[in-house]
């Protein structure tokens, strides 16, 4: 039997993701072999189980885990466990730890990084944008990794800052990998998936409820070293995964702002009682330097003829890294860049599209298009 499908059974015989039944039989038990290979009168006799659970134990049921592996296979998503390789470490250490986790892309680039936690209101204003924007892509200038939750608003604005940084990021959503959601941040989803990790915990096919929002807050907080809020009311939302961070014993930092400006609310409550003040990305990281030691920055350009070679952005794909250096040299047309290039409208087009996106190029009057200097 696969370990996937073990572990899933065990998740769901406790309740589904982060319940607190879910840390008791972990603590009780270690691993779901740790509880299947228990003999029938050790089960019978194990006051700590319910009736049902022996029952679930004692004839266990592997369908539904099965078929979700199954479904997460053929659909190209990694099915990690606590037993896995790279499963995140810190995870390990936060109550409820994940049992399973569904990641596309490479959930690797946490290892022996400065893993930060961003997260904010759905409805910044200019002030909050522009917060968010300076501290990620401060962290990925210093080779620190944001995590977030790829929602619109901060989420979106700090992923995005950390990728054109030219660093990695990861996003824990609510529903199963499969479902788009929110389908306004396709272009993010899948700059991550390629320069990070997308993740989940919950199955393919599975709608974000309301209810998951939370239970999935407990995994971008404990995977970070520290959590960052930048923006939130009073009473919002977002206030809940610094709770999560503090239940977890990570640090936790807040953007001051205008005491006359309720958006900041928030902030200015938890900067009264236990935060930090996030002024900066480069100085959270520096916080963390001393007690790890992990490389800070990223690698410079190098050198040629006395002149510094343009740095083509990590995040970028091969057709787009011919791009940007084509435009590095010259402004040119779609017309005049897919013959330079060789690459086909039907390809080039949605390229540049993504590239005005995330602004590594822009588009002149006549739609003539221009790299914008990328400096890591």
């Amino acid at each position: 039997m696969k370990e996937e499908v073990l572990w899933y059974w065990m998740r769901e015989l406790a309740g589904g993701p982060g319940t607190a039944r879910g840390h008791q039989l972990l603590q009780a038990y270690g691993t779901p072999k740790g509880l299947l290979e228990r003999s029938r009168g050790e089960i019978e006799s194990d006051a700590a189980l319910t009736p049902a659970e022996k029952r679930a134990v004692l004839s266990p049921d592997f369908s539904k885990a099965e078929e979700a592996v199954r479904l997460a296979e053929e659909y190209g998503c990694r099915v990690i466990t606590p037993e896995s390789a790279d499963y995140p470490r810190l995870l390990s250490h936060i109550p409820a730890p994940p049992m399973i986790l569904f990641v596309q892309g490479d959930i690797g680039v946490v290892k022996n990084r400065y893993v930060i936690a961003m997260v904010g209101t759905r409805n910044p204003n200019e002030y909050g944008i522009a917060a968010a924007k300076k501290i990620a892509g401060e962290i990925g200038r210093s080779g620190g990794v944001v995590v977030s939750g790829l929602a619109m608003g901060i989420d979106a604005v700090c992923h995005s800052a950390c990728l054109k940084a030219g660093s990695q990021s990861v996003a824990f959503v609510a529903g199963g990998l499969d479902i788009d959601y929110p389908a306004r941040n396709h272009e993010l989803r899948r700059m991550l998936e390629k320069n990070g990790a997308v993740v989940s915990e919950y199955p393919l096919g599975m709608e974000p409820h309301k209810t998951h929002f939370n239970v999935r807050n407990r995994l971008i907080s404990g995977i970070s070293l520290a959590t960052v809020v930048v923006q939130a009311k009073r009473h919002s939302g977002t206030l809940l995964t610094a709770k999560h961070a503090e239940e977890q014993n990570r640090d936790l930092y807040a953007v001051p702002g205008s005491i006359f400006d309720p958006m900041m609310e928030g902030c200015h409550a938890l900067l009264s009682e236990t935060a930090k003040p996030a002024v900066s990305g480069g100085d959270i990281i520096a916080d963390f330097a001393a007690v790890y030691g992990y490389p800070i920055g990223p690698a410079s350009g190098t050198e040629q003829d006395g002149e510094t070679a343009p740095t083509v952005p990590g995040i970028l794909t091969e057709g787009q890294g011919k791009i940007y250096l084509e435009l590095y040299n010259r402004s040119m047309t779609a017309d005049e860049l897919s013959e330079k290039t060789k690459l086909p409208a039907s390809e080039l087009l949605p390229a540049l599209t993504e590239m005005e996106i995330f602004g590594f190029v822009r588009a002149k009057p006549g739609r003539v298009f221009e790299a914008v200097p990328y400096r890591p």
